[in-house]
């Protein structure tokens, strides 16, 4: 990563927001670095427009979270705070959000747009939203979001990344479709039941 690499804020400011497919496609690497951090147990926890570094050649990067200051739009609103952390949750949250904020251009929970002008996330709105569900417990992990990602616009013959079972696109997204749409179902459930947050 380059000192001279634009943060993705000042990219979609001077350059507007992206379409699904191309917003999809310069995030993946993204994503998948994430699903790598919190396959190792870890989190980033400062994830925001600022810490995403987009390189001459258009390809993104994740900034070392030593080098980001970090972002309060981009925290997530949290039902479980004082119970126990959900750093990697939050980092799906944040990423979500830089996702809309790519392709829409509206920031979380400010109202701000780019330019003024706020677009459809397209296929990527079911995504988006229930990574930002308010419960932590109830968002999809990176990796499947990463791989929803790659199911959409990766080429036929890419590769999984190291860690991750390979397969074909189509199995892929079968997967990850079916388990977002179980993980609503499930919303659906527990919304209905009025399941109370544990006490200390």
């Amino acid at each position: 990563m380059s000192e001279h690499d634009a943060r993705l804020a000042d990219r979609v400011r001077t350059r507007g927001v992206l379409g699904p497919d191309d917003a999809a496609r310069l995030l993946l690497p993204v994503a998948d670095d994430l699903a790598r951090l919190h396959r190792s147990g870890r989190a980033h926890g400062a994830l925001s427009p600022d810490a995403v570094r987009v390189d001459a050649h258009g390809s993104a990067h994740l900034a070392d979270r030593a080098d980001v200051v970090p972002d309060p739009t981009y925290t997530p609103p949290d039902p479980t705070a004082g119970f126990r952390p959900h750093p990697a949750a939050d980092d799906v949250w944040a990423f979500a959000a830089v996702l809309r904020f790519v392709t829409t251009g509206a920031a979380p929970g400010t109202g701000a747009t780019v330019a003024g002008i706020v677009r459809d996330a397209g296929w990527l709105a079911p995504v988006t939203e229930l990574a930002m569900a308010a419960d932590p417990r109830e968002r999809p992990s990176m990796g499947d979001v990463a791989d929803y990602l790659r199911a959409r616009v990766a080429p036929p013959a890419a590769a999984a990344p190291e860690g991750r079972a390979r397969g074909g696109p189509l199995l892929v997204a079968g997967v990850v479709v079916a388990a977002l749409a179980l993980v609503g179902a499930l919303l659906l459930v527990v919304g209905s039941g009025g399941d109370e947050l544990p006490q200390r």
